[in-house]
C-alpha cells in the first residue's frame, strides 16, 4: 500500500493529468478500472468475461483516450458469483493504488444488462466514480491478451475486428435516437489506422450483432449516419469530445475532417457487407 495520505495522492495524480491537458478525474478512473482489471484476470471466471469497446482499446491495443465506463460480455448466469470472486481482489488493488477503500457494488440488473459501480472517495469532498456493464451475449473472438502497462497481467478481450463490428451496430442503434457519440469516431479511427484487423469485414459477424443486440439493419440508417457526420459542426463537437480525454500530444495530432472521412468510408462499406 502507498504510505501517502488519499489528499496526497490525489493531488499528484490530478497535476500530472493537468499536465497532460486531461481532465483530472479521467486519469483516477483509469486507476480505477485498471485494478478492476487486475482483479479480473484472477477470478476462476475470466475466460467467461470478455472486455470490449473503448476500455479494450485503450488498456490492451493502446488507444491514448481513455474510456468513461468499462463494457464486457459474459456468459455468466449468477452476477453475485462475479461479485463476492471479484470484490475482495479489487479492494486490495485499489488500496495498493491509491490507499483508500473503494466499493463495488450491482447498480441495475436486467435480463440481458447489468451494471456495477465502482466507487471511490478520496479525502472528505473528492468522489469519482466509474461503471461497469456487462451484456449477456455471445462473444465470437474473445482471446487472451496482456494489458498494455501490466504485460503480466492478461484479460479475455475481443479481437480488433469484432470490436469494428459492435461500433457500426451501436452507430446503427444510436442513429434510430437520433444521436451518434462522437467519441467512437476516434475509436473506429484507431482501429482501422493504428491498430488495424486481420481482416475489414466479416459479414456472419456482422450479422450475428445485430442479432445479438436486437438491431435491425437499413440502408437508410446508413444514410443518416453519413448527413449527421457530414454536418460541418461536428468538426467542433469532435474536437471538444476528445479534449480532456487524449493527452495533448495525441489531441495536437487529430484532424477532425480526415478522422470523420475514414468513419464515413466505414459505414459505407460496412452497409454495403451486410
Amino acid at each position: 500500500m502507498r504510505t501517502e495520505g488519499p489528499e496526497e495522492i490525489i493531488r499528484k495524480l490530478y497535476s500530472h493529468m493537468q499536465e497532460q491537458g486531461m481532465h483530472p478525474w479521467i486519469g483516477i478512473k483509469s486507476i480505477i478500472q485498471q485494478d478492476f482489471l487486475r482483479a479480473v484476470s484472477e477470478c476462476d471466471f475470466v475466460e467467461n468475461i470478455t472486455l470490449q469497446g473503448g476500455g479494450a482499446l485503450h488498456f490492451v491495443y493502446g488507444s491514448p483516450r481513455i474510456s468513461v465506463n468499462l463494457d464486457f460480455v459474459h456468459q455468466l448466469s449468477d452476477i453475485s458469483y462475479i461479485i463476492n470472486e471479484i470484490k475482495p481482489k479489487f479492494i486490495k488493488y485499489v488500496r495498493d493504488s491509491l490507499n483508500v477503500t473503494p466499493d463495488l457494488y450491482l447498480s441495475k440488473a436486467g435480463e440481458k444488462f447489468l451494471r456495477l459501480k465502482l466507487d471511490v472517495k478520496l479525502g472528505k469532498i473528492q468522489f469519482i466514480s466509474s461503471k461497469v456493464e456487462l451484456y449477456k451475449v455471445a462473444s465470437y473472438t474473445g482471446t487472451w491478451k496482456p494489458l498494455i502497462q501490466i504485460p503480466t497481467c492478461e484479460v479475455f478481450v475481443e479481437s480488433q475486428l469484432e470490436i469494428l463490428s459492435d461500433k457500426f451496430v451501436a452507430g446503427l442503434e444510436r442513429i434510430k435516437r437520433g444521436f451518434f457519440k462522437m467519441r467512437d469516431i476516434y475509436d473506429i479511427w484507431y482501429l482501422l489506422k493504428c491498430s488495424p484487423p486481420d481482416r475489414f469485414l466479416d459479414k456472419e459477424l456482422n450479422k450475428n450483432k445485430l442479432l445479438d443486440y436486437n438491431v435491425s439493419f437499413k440502408k437508410s440508417s446508413i444514410k443518416e449516419i453519413i448527413i449527421e457526420l457530414s454536418k460541418p459542426e461536428q468538426i467542433d463537437i469532435l474536437n471538444a469530445s476528445l479534449k480532456g480525454y487524449l493527452p495533448l500530444k495525441d489531441l495536437d495530432k487529430v484532424e477532425p475532417e480526415e478522422m470523420i472521412g475514414v468513419v464515413i468510408d466505414f459505414f459505407e462499406k460496412y452497409g454495403e457487407g451486410i
